[in-house]
């Protein structure tokens, strides 16, 4: 067994008797119980220091040579001063920064190169999230080093004295967007058993010998060179690589055969594997070798997630949606110029599908989702979010054949439906979706508006239209819970004409962005359902011209009221009598009526007397509103309040509720 899978007992063991618990605030993280930790420190005795935001008694420590771990808790005023003190832990194994952003951006970077020379004994060194813009030199003597991590730091490049560190088991540096280089002589580090470079974009030249490191289990990227540097052929003798392995520059190899030689589908312990190509598609890219290059890189059945990136080849190799790989969970297809989708009505534990600038494809039907699987039995049985973003040629989505008694029989779990800066599609025929509660319409026709909503109008939750300039009407479903309309400028009024059938259940209703909307009336409010509305946001809607201040009073159910940046408003703060139930109000860049800032006795000013969240943004003085917030007994959070004095400065006030 593995030190690692060893671990994994031990922590297991450790979880089942309460020593671990699971984090409420992140899904992946664990705590420890106060008694546990109180205990673990306990037995950690004089050997383990820990600096955080309780700890006034530093100096009372009267040597350091005893200390064995140390760790610096959250941001505390004067910390870092005492970093240089550690100089004197000479025996110091585990140095750790947790939490923690310097608000001096050089002096990290300073404190490491006096500190560092005199830690020789450090088997842990962890300074994620430091402000760090250089490794130093010296830390080639940390002969001991086990485990280094300099994630999401600003580093531009690991000095070459790294590669000295021939003890060196884990190293992280992902999330590190300026790192541009790593060590030459990278393959001394032949204890390596994890090496994290993901998300670092400016590396674009893996070190030579990398592909030696037997022992390495995590490779999250590699980055295939033409000449001296990384081929595909190197993963063979990483047969123990697992987890995730993102594959970059597949433009390069020029031999289909390297990259069978690859041996992915060798890799058992591969969950997410994600295979790019360049996304400038020039001359010198050949699409049959791309194909071969492809149809080569099977991966093992038990991979997860799989990602395919701007690939030039004109179809996918058969691999791509066998339904033998009945683990895959995920897969995103994007940037490539495939004139068809892969079929993949297959793959029964699918759940996530997007589909992203494939500018080739014209049409998704029956291909997609094979005729076998929708005409003898299910097609997508999983299949939970579906995306199509960024498809410039696409115009026809039919499924016509696959259904039963007008029911699609593709789909049975589809949950969300995305169709965004889709401008040429028009014909949508897919059949009814029983399950769909979330559709998303950005940038796209009022033809794929109106059928995607009839495809879901008895079940729809929420449905957000954003940028589709040409819908003034549809018929809105009847159990929409969240109702989001932005950048429609082609809708002039919310009135019952314009947004059609509106539930008398919807919940939630939330229009920004809309240039052209004019004057809502002041008399009727049959654009929205008044008695059951718990929330109602208006967002930069410039043209807007008045508010129903009369009516507020109707709004028996509403909670939440937010107004936001509607400049042409005749004044923006509402001023009627308030909806008896409503405990949040926003009012952002607003003006008040010249009648209510001209007294302070007006009952119309008067905020609702169960308010607990008050925000206000950019207004005019007003000299009552103190005396009215004085007022406001229950409200519970703090906020800013926003305005100008008269010098045009701004100025925030913090006022805290009783």
């Amino acid at each position: 067994m593995s030190m690692e899978g060893l671990g994994h007992e031990y922590f297991e063991e450790l979880k089942s008797r309460s020593f671990f618990q699971h984090s409420t605030i992140d899904e992946l993280g664990f705590t420890m119980h106060d008694l546990i930790n109180d205990l673990a420190t306990s037995v950690a005795g004089e050997f383990f220091f820990r600096l955080d935001d309780k700890m006034d008694a530093y100096e009372k420590h009267e040597t350091f040579e005893k200390f064995r771990h140390f760790s610096l808790i959250g941001p505390r005023s004067g910390s870092y001063k005492k970093l240089k003190e550690f100089k004197r832990a000479r025996r110091l194994r585990t140095f750790s920064l947790l939490s923690f952003r310097w608000q001096s951006y050089h002096l990290l970077d300073s404190i490491l190169v006096e500190l560092l020379p005199e830690l020789h004994l450090l088997r842990v060194l962890s300074l994620s999230t430091q402000i760090i813009t250089q490794v130093p030199q010296s830390i080639g003597g940390l002969k001991h080093l086990r485990y280094l991590n300099f994630s999401y730091t600003s580093i531009t490049c690991l000095p070459e004295q790294v590669s000295d560190l021939y003890n060196l088991q884990t190293l992280l540096i992902h999330d590190c967007y300026e790192l541009s280089s790593l060590p030459k002589s990278f393959q001394k580090l032949i204890n390596l058993r994890h090496l994290d470079i993901g998300r670092t974009p400016k590396v674009k030249k893996m070190p030579l010998g990398i592909g030696g490191l037997k022992s390495l289990q995590t490779l999250s990227k590699v980055v295939i060179s033409a000449a001296n540097g990384f081929k595909i052929y190197e993963l063979k003798g990483l047969s123990d690589i697992q987890g995730r392995v993102s594959i970059m520059g597949l433009e390069k190899v020029i031999n289909p055969i390297q990259a069978k030689d690859a041996n992915l589908h060798q890799k058992m312990g591969l969950d997410v594997l994600e295979m790019e190509w360049s996304d400038v598609f020039d001359n010198s890219r050949n699409e049959m070798i791309e194909y071969e290059v492809l149809k080569g890189l099977i991966p093992h059945h038990k991979v997860r997630n799989l990602k395919i990136l701007f690939y030039r080849g004109t179809r996918f190799p058969s691999w791509v949606g066998d339904p033998s790989f009945d683990r895959l969970t995920e897969i995103t297809l994007r940037g490539c110029r495939t004139t068809h989708l892969p079929t993949l009505g297959h793959l029964r534990s699918l759940r996530k599908l997007f589909i992203e600038r494939m500018h080739e494809v014209k049409t998704v039907g029956m291909e997609l989702l094979s005729p076998k699987t929708s005409f003898l039995g299910v097609a997508f049985p999983s299949l939970e979010v579906l995306k199509f973003d960024d498809m410039q040629g696409w115009h026809s989505w039919s499924t016509n054949g696959g259904e039963s008694n007008g029911i699609s029989r593709s789909f049975p779990r589809l949950v969300e439906i995305s169709i965004i800066r889709c401008p040429k599609l028009a014909q949508v025929s897919i059949g009814m979706i029983p399950s769909l509660t979330i559709l998303h319409i950005e940038e796209c026709s009022e033809t794929v508006l109106r059928s995607m909503v009839g495809v879901s109008s008895s079940v729809v939750e929420r449905l957000m239209i954003n940028g589709c300039d040409t819908v003034e009407s549809y018929n809105c479903p009847v159990n929409v819970e969240r109702l989001v309309i932005s950048c429609c400028d082609s809708v002039t009024s919310l009135t019952f004409s314009q947004v059609q059938e509106l539930p008398s259940s919807l919940p939630e209703t939330v229009t920004s962005n809309c240039d052209n909307i004019e004057p809502i009336p002041k008399s009727g409010l049959g654009f929205l359902p008044v008695f059951c509305l718990r929330a109602l946001q208006i967002n930069n809607c410039k043209n807007l011209k008045s508010f129903p201040h009369e009516h507020l009073q109707c709004f028996t159910s509403l909670e939440q009221l937010w107004i936001y940046d509607c400049p042409s408003m005749e004044y923006s703060f509402p001023c009627g009598l308030w909806p008896p139930n409503l405990s949040t109000l926003g009012v952002v860049s607003f003006t008040v009526a010249e009648d209510i800032r001209n007294t302070t006795t007006s009952s119309s000013f008067e905020l609702p007397q169960f308010l607990t969240f008050l925000t206000l943004v950019d207004f005019m003085d007003v000299k009552s509103l103190s005396e009215v917030l004085q007022d406001l007994t229950c409200l519970k959070l703090k906020k800013e309040l926003s305005k100008h004095n008269q010098g045009g400065r701004r100025v925030i006030d913090s006022f805290q509720g009783q």
